[in-house]
């Protein structure tokens, strides 16, 4: 039982670094995107923001995709950040009303 509880740990450790991993080059703007172009509206809305520690400049912020209702964890410091959708009980990404 305990070996089981050992690799059901690993696994999700596994997946939850992928996914970290994976939400890193989501920091990156896409070169051809114009979703923040000149005129155009930002699809993206900041619903909370919580500074970590002062002196390294770290925050968490929560963000909301406007068109699906999406929400999303976004976390910084001065070397890197980080994005992840907000998940429910179920383990679905939260959608906000």
């Amino acid at each position: 039982m305990e070996g089981r509880k050992m690799k059901i740990k690993k696994v999700v450790c596994a997946a939850l670094m992928l996914s970290l991993s994976m939400s890193l080059l989501a920091c990156v703007p896409e070169s051809k995107s114009d979703a923040y172009g000149k005129g155009a509206e930002n699809p993206i809305e900041k619903v909370s923001y919580s500074e970590i520690n002062d002196t390294a400049k770290s925050y968490a912020m929560i963000l909301k995709d406007t068109e699906t209702g999406v929400e999303y964890i976004y976390i910084a410091d001065g070397s890197g950040c980080a994005i992840s959708p907000r998940l429910n009980r179920n383990g679905q990404p939260f959608i906000s009303k």
